[in-house]
């Protein structure tokens, strides 16, 4: 609560420190500026500067009515005269900004053009206003425009009151910040989409059941390696980064020096479909290898995909032994029956000469 106390009084002290420097910077302006016009003008830009306000009014003696009104209708951005109860009189540009005539905005009030969930957190906002704790405030709330669409304000609210300090009315000064809104909106909606594709990247890479090795497309240098490939090849995940690829012994039948590199660092893409690579452990494994250049963040970098194919071939290998003696076998096969149809077409002829049939009629 003391802390609370502190903040509301140190809060105020600066509130006063800015009223007493804006009043101190007009009367050094009315002291020499001899024109009205740029009096006026000058006065306002000092209030907004020193205040910290969209705009301001000054309403000069004698004419306070004509001088307001004037000041109001001819302001370049939304004002509104704002009654206790709600009740809106506002400048042709509040009007031009939600897509209504000044006159069709005449009877309505802030609520009607307010969604209906920003309504009670707008008058509690206005409370301290009412309740003379504050001057001013400000806020970004939404509008709704003729068209039902929504539109983003910057808005900030002055109490006006009677001689007694009574509460009259609300000055408020609305700056259309749709476009800004939007843009953030769009900016903060493709952020977070970067992120989740970021997400899902980082997901399939730390789950992918091939290797991953990012490499710094300029220097060499290894940026990332997925776990995958740290088990494969038995190195740590440490003993991977800050190396110039052609630093690490796996790979040097692929990359064995940096004059290899620039094979890889030139072209969009290589495929080798049966490479070398040696593990921590010294054991020779087949990879399939293949690289890709591309683009992140402005960054080239290249993505070096390995799939162990050491199952594949050493199947590969025992298919083609198994096919190899299939053919001995059935060349050896084949040469046992040519020799029987030898002998017996023999004995075939040793019967006839003997005056006796054949013995083995299919070897006639």
């Amino acid at each position: 609560m003391q802390n609370e106390h502190v903040l509301q009084e140190r809060t105020q002290l600066e509130h006063l420190n800015r009223v007493l420097r804006a009043i101190r910077n007009v009367n050094q302006l009315i002291v020499r500026e001899k024109d009205r016009e740029r009096l006026i003008r000058q006065a306002c830009e000092l209030l907004v500067e020193t205040r910290g306000f969209n705009g301001a009014w000054i309403a000069l003696p004698g004419e306070p009515e004509e001088q307001f009104k004037s000041v109001f209708e001819a302001a370049n951005v939304g004002k509104s005269i704002t009654q206790i109860g709600g009740q809106i009189n506002v400048n042709k540009a509040f009007a031009d900004m939600l897509g209504y005539t000044q006159e069709e905005l005449r009877n309505k009030t802030w609520q009607e053009l307010t969604p209906a969930d920003e309504i009670e957190p707008i008058q509690a906002r206005l409370a301290p206003l009412l309740e003379g704790r504050e001057d001013s405030t400000r806020f970004n709330k939404r509008y709704i425009h003729k068209n039902g669409d929504l539109a983003w304000a910057d808005v900030s609210v002055a109490m006006q009151r009677d001689a007694g300090g009574r509460p009259l009315y609300f000055i408020a000064t609305v700056i259309d910040i749709t476009a800004r809104i939007r843009a953030e909106t769009e900016r903060q909606q493709a952020q977070e989409a970067l992120r989740a594709s970021e997400v899902r990247y980082r997901r399939l890479f730390e789950s992918a059941k091939d290797g991953i090795l990012i490499l710094d497309a300029e220097s060499g240098m290894i940026l990332d390696v997925n776990p995958f490939l740290v088990e494969l090849l038995g190195f740590s995940h440490e003993q991977f980064l800050g190396k110039a690829v052609w630093e690490l012994g796996a790979f040097t039948d692929i990359i064995a020096n940096q004059a290899n590199f620039v094979e890889l660092q030139q072209k969009e893409y290589i495929r080798y479909e049966d490479m070398p690579l040696e593990t921590a452990a010294g054991r020779r494994i087949h990879v399939e290898f293949v690289s890709n250049v591309y683009q992140v963040n402005h960054r080239r970098v290249i993505q070096c995909n390995v799939r162990d194919i050491t199952a594949r071939k050493q199947a590969e290998a025992q298919l083609n032994e198994q096919l190899d003696e299939l053919r001995r076998w059935h060349a050896a096969t084949l040469g046992r029956e040519g020799r029987i149809m030898e002998l017996k077409r023999e004995v075939n002829d040793l019967l006839s000469q003997a005056g006796q049939p054949p013995r083995y009629p299919s070897a006639t």
